[in-house]
C-alpha cells in the first residue's frame, strides 16, 4: 500500500470537489497546513489513509460540560467575562496546556481534533471509544436529546453549542504565545465545522438547519421550499432535454451538471445560477403537490425574488462547501487514546516510543522522557569545508536514528527523545561506536572525507520533562531534559583526566566545566535505565552476576553495570567516589569486563604498581617553534643547577641537617 498525496483521502470524502485543483481553490489554507496520514488497519475495512491525532480525548470531559452549558448559558455571558473567569473555564484550562507544546504551524491539529470530537458527540452513536464511560455516557444523553427536538430548536441549540466551543477555542488561541495560522483562523470562524460532522448531513432535510447555524438571511422554510421548487425544475428540465419540448434553459442546466461535481443544487459554482434559471424552467401550476403552499411558491419564481434568493443562497453555500473541505480533511481523524502508559488506536495497542508520548497535542505533557543529545562541534571544521561537512554529520546523525524517533538538530547538536531511558542509553552506545567510520572516515554527499583519526561524537543522556513535540513528520523540542542533555555532551574533549587507574574514562571535569569524548547520563536518567532495562542489571553490592562477574570494583567508582547484546554497559561516576550525580557509560565486551576486574583486584591488592607508571613527556622531533634552534649545546642541567646549592652563604657543614 503505496503512501498517497495526502490530499487523495479528501478529495475522495468531498461531497463537491472533484480534484486538489477544487479542494485548494475552496480552501487555499489545505495545501499548506494539510494533516499528515499514515496507512492504519482500522474497523472491518483494513488498511486505510487516516491521521493519527493524540491528547483530545482526554479534553472530553471538559467540552462536553461547555456543550451542555450552552443550553441554558449564552456565550455572550463567556465572551464578556474577566480574564481569570475566561482561564479558569475548564475546556479553556486544557487548550492552553495543549498550545504550550504546539508549533505556531502546527495549531490547526488541535483545532481540527476538537472541533472533530464536538460534532463527534453531537451525531447519536459517534462517540469515540476511549472517552471515560461517565463521559461517554453524558455524551450519548446529550445527543439523544438532540435528535429528540424540533429541527429548529435542534438548529437553534446547535448553533449556541458551536458558539460556545468556538468562542473558547478562540480564547485559548488568543492568549497562546504562537499566532495561529490561516487554518486555525478559518475552522474557529466556521460554525459548522463543530457540530456537524461531515457524514452526518442529509443535503435534502438539512438545508434549513444549515441556513439557521451559519445566520443566513433566509428563513429555514424559505430555504426547505427554495430547496424544493429547484430540485422539481432540475427534474422536469431533465425529462425535457432532448424532447420536442425542450427549452434553452434545459441546455443551460446539462451544462452546468457537467461542470459541477455532486448536488447541482449545492455546489457553491452552480448552486446560485440554478436558483436565477428556475423562472425559465418551471413555472406555478406545475409545484401544485411539489410543495405545501404552492402560491406561495410561485412568489419566488419572481425575478425580484430570484435575485434576493439567490445572492443569500450564495453565501450559505460559501459557507458550505468550506465546510465541505474542511469535514471532509477531518473525517480521517482517528483519536489515539492513552492509558495506564499504553496508547491505543481503533483498540490497537501501539509500540511504546516517544512518537506517540511526545505527538502533538501530548497526550500527557507531564511525562517525562529520556534525552539524547550528540555534540558535533568537535568534529566540524576537520577534513573539509565546514558546510559540507556539517550536512554530513547532520545526514550521518539522520542515519543512526531509530524508525520512527522524534528528533531535532539544535546548535551543533543532534537531540533524540525516548520514552524509556534504557533505549536511550543503548542508542547513545550504538551512536558512540559506529558514527564516525574506522579511519575517522565520514561520508559527505557519497564520498569519504577524513577528519581526525579517532574522533569520536560526545554524547549526554538526560531523563526529565520536555517541551515541544513532533506531528509524525517534524519536531521541535525544548525544555530542561534538552538543555541538561547538551549540558552533559560537555564542552569539548577533555585535556587531562584525574581518578583514571584503570586508564579507560572519557569523561572528565576542570575549570572550563564538563569535559567529555565518551557517554554522560545525569543519575535520573541511569536509575530510569536500571528500573526498566529489560535485562541483567549489576547495582552496586546487590551481588547479582552479570557478564560473568558478580564482584564489584573497589578502586574504581562503578555505580553499576547492564547487559547489552554485545557485552555489558559500565557506570563509572564522573569523579573519585560512587553516587555522584553525573555518570559515564562505557561500552565493552565480556573479555575486557574480566580485564579491568583482574586490574582493579591487583590494584586493590597493592599489585602491579611499579615506580616508573609515572607520566612521561616524549618532545617530537620537531622545528623549535620558538626560533632557538640555532644553539645546540644543552642548557645547564638539573645536576649541575643541584651542586650550585651546596653552601648558600650560612656556613652549614657537610654534616648539618638543614
Amino acid at each position: 500500500m503505496g503512501a498517497p498525496n495526502r490530499f487523495q483521502p479528501v478529495v475522495s470524502r468531498c461531497r463537491w470537489v472533484a480534484d486538489e485543483r477544487e479542494l485548494f481553490g475552496r480552501v487555499p489554507e489545505l495545501q499548506a497546513y494539510a494533516l499528515p496520514v499514515e496507512s492504519w488497519s482500522v474497523g472491518t475495512q483494513g488498511q486505510q489513509w487516516v491521521s493519527p491525532v493524540t491528547g483530545i480525548l482526554s479534553m472530553a470531559g471538559p467540552l462536553v460540560e461547555t456543550l451542555e452549558q450552552a443550553r441554558t448559558t449564552d456565550v455572550s455571558t463567556f465572551v464578556n467575562a474577566g480574564n481569570e473567569v475566561i482561564e479558569a473555564d475548564g475546556l479553556v484550562a486544557h487548550l492552553l496546556g495543549a498550545l504550550q507544546d504546539m508549533h505556531s504551524n502546527h495549531a490547526h491539529r488541535l483545532v481540527m481534533g476538537v472541533a472533530h470530537l464536538s460534532a463527534s458527540i453531537l451525531k447519536s452513536g459517534q462517540v469515540p471509544s476511549g472517552i471515560e464511560p461517565a463521559v461517554a455516557r453524558r455524551a450519548s444523553d446529550l445527543a439523544a436529546m438532540l435528535d429528540g427536538q424540533a429541527p429548529m430548536e435542534r438548529a437553534t441549540l446547535m448553533a449556541k453549542m458551536a458558539s460556545a466551543v468556538s468562542a473558547r477555542m478562540a480564547a485559548a488561541l488568543s492568549r497562546s504565545p504562537n499566532s495561529p495560522n490561516s487554518l486555525t483562523a478559518l475552522l474557529v470562524a466556521n460554525q459548522l465545522v463543530w457540530v456537524l460532522p461531515h457524514n452526518a448531513f442529509d443535503p435534502r432535510n438539512d438545508l434549513a438547519l444549515v441556513s439557521r447555524i451559519v445566520d443566513v438571511d433566509l428563513d429555514p422554510s424559505v430555504v426547505t421550499m427554495v430547496s424544493q421548487i429547484a430540485r422539481h425544475a432540475i427534474e422536469q428540465s431533465h425529462s425535457r432535454l432532448g424532447g420536442r419540448k425542450e427549452k434553452p434553459a434545459d441546455s443551460l442546466v446539462d451544462q452546468l451538471g457537467r461542470l459541477a461535481h455532486g448536488d447541482l443544487l449545492l455546489h457553491p459554482r452552480t448552486g446560485p445560477v440554478l436558483l436565477r434559471l428556475m423562472p425559465h424552467l418551471t413555472d406555478a401550476r406545475s409545484l401544485k403537490g411539489v410543495v405545501k403552499d404552492h402560491k406561495l411558491a410561485a412568489r419566488y419564481l419572481e425575478p425580484n425574488a430570484v435575485r434576493t434568493v439567490s445572492g443569500a443562497w450564495e453565501a450559505m453555500l460559501r459557507e458550505l462547501s468550506v465546510w465541505d473541505a474542511l469535514s471532509a480533511a477531518m473525517a480521517g481523524i482517528e483519536f489515539v487514546s492513552a492509558s495506564g502508559g499504553l496508547f491505543r488506536l481503533d483498540g490497537q495497542v501501539l509500540d511504546a516510543s516517544a512518537r506517540w508520548s511526545m505527538r502533538t497535542p501530548r497526550a500527557d505533557r507531564r511525562q517525562a522522557h529520556a534525552v539524547v543529545a550528540c555534540r558535533f562541534s568537535n568534529l566540524i571544521g576537520q577534513g573539509g569545508a565546514q558546510p559540507t561537512l556539517r550536512r554530513g554529520l547532520h545526514s550521518r546523525w539522520n542515519e543512526s536514528l531509530p524508525s520512527g524517533a522524534v528528533h531535532s538538530v539544535v546548535a551543533d547538536h543532534g537531540i533524540a527523545v525516548f520514552q524509556r531511558a534504557a533505549d536511550a542509553i543503548r542508542f547513545a552506545i550504538k551512536v558512540r561506536s559506529g558514527f564516525v567510520g574506522s579511519g575517522g572516515m565520514l561520508e559527505v554527499d557519497g564520498e569519504p572525507v577524513a577528519v581526525a583519526p579517532g574522533s569520536h561524537v560526545a554524547l549526554g543522556v538526560s531523563f526529565g520533562h520536555v517541551v515541544g513535540g513532533t506531528d509524525g513528520e517534524s519536531s521541535w523540542l525544548d525544555g530542561p531534559a534538552v538543555s541538561e542533555a547538551i549540558h552533559l555532551a560537555g564542552r569539548g574533549a577533555p585535556t587531562s583526566l584525574m581518578y583514571d587507574p584503570l586508564q579507560i574514562r572519557n569523561v572528565g571535569t576542570g575549570e572550563w566545566g564538563l569535559m567529555s569524548n565518551g557517554i554522560c547520563c545525569s543519575r535520573p536518567a541511569a536509575t530510569a535505565a536500571w528500573n526498566d532495562w529489560g535485562a541483567g542489571v549489576h547495582r552496586f553490592s546487590d551481588g547479582s552476576e552479570v557478564g560473568g562477574l558478580s564482584r564489584d570494583f573497589q578502586t574504581y567508582p562503578v555505580d553499576g553495570w547492564a547487559q547489552v547484546v554485545d557485552g555489558v554497559a559500565l557506570f563509572i561516576s564522573v569523579g573519585p567516589s560512587r553516587g555522584a550525580p553525573i555518570l559515564e557509560v562505557l561500552g565493552v565486551d565480556a573479555t575486557m569486563l574480566r580485564e579491568l576486574q583482574s586490574r582493579d583486584i591487583q590494584l586493590t591488592e597493592g599489585e602491579g604498581i611499579i615506580d616508573d607508571e609515572e607520566p612521561s613527556v616524549e618532545l617530537a622531533d620537531e622545528d623549535d617553534p620558538f626560533g632557538f634552534e640555532g644553539s645546540e649545546e644543552p642548557s645547564v642541567d638539573n645536576q649541575s643547577l643541584g651542586s650550585q646549592w651546596t653552601d648558600i652563604g650560612f656556613g652549614d657543614e657537610s654534616e648539618s641537617e638543614r
